[in-house]
């Protein structure tokens, strides 16, 4: 396994992203056009957590997006084992996923994030349309951003 700061910057120079690493390697976010990604290897050095701000808490119909996100994240039926969440002081709707690196490597890195940008992009676009609310979750729904028949949640090849 390459070091976080090498695995992401070829991932950035690969695919016209930049990266902004913290000084201690542990932590930086790459900037992939207008989406910012937060990464954090945690303590120990074996999880990376990937973070991305996908909408913002409206100021109306916050229960109601509570329980959308709350649906999506049942059984990770609609974030392809990824998982929504809410940074309350920012106002700021995130999704998130975590991986073990101990064993990634360059093409294991690259697929784990696009998948995140994906996933990321494809909430970005759910939560902006204005009949948010009205679309119905869970994994029986057509087109839902459930994983692909028959791979349940291990659709993401690392």
């Amino acid at each position: 396994m390459g070091t976080l700061q090498e695995l992401a910057g070829k991932y950035a120079e690969d695919n016209g992203f930049s990266l902004e690493m913290l000084d201690n390697g542990h932590a930086g976010t790459l900037v992939a056009g207008p989406m910012r990604v937060r990464l954090l290897l945690q303590p120990g050095g074996s999880m990376l957590v990937a973070q991305a701000g996908v909408g913002i808490l409206p100021a109306e119909g916050r229960e109601a997006l509570a329980l959308r996100l709350l649906a999506a994240n049942d059984l990770l039926a609609e974030t392809r084992a990824m998982t929504l969440g809410l940074n309350a002081d920012a106002e700021v709707v995130t999704l998130q996923a975590a991986w073990d690196v101990t064993t990634m490597n360059q093409e294991g890195f690259s697929n784990f994030m696009q998948a995140m940008l994906t996933e990321s992009t494809r909430w970005i676009e759910t939560l902006s349309d204005p009949n948010w609310a009205e679309a119905s979750g869970g994994a029986h729904s057509e087109g839902n951003g459930a994983a692909p028949a028959g791979q349940g949640n291990t659709w993401m090849k690392m």
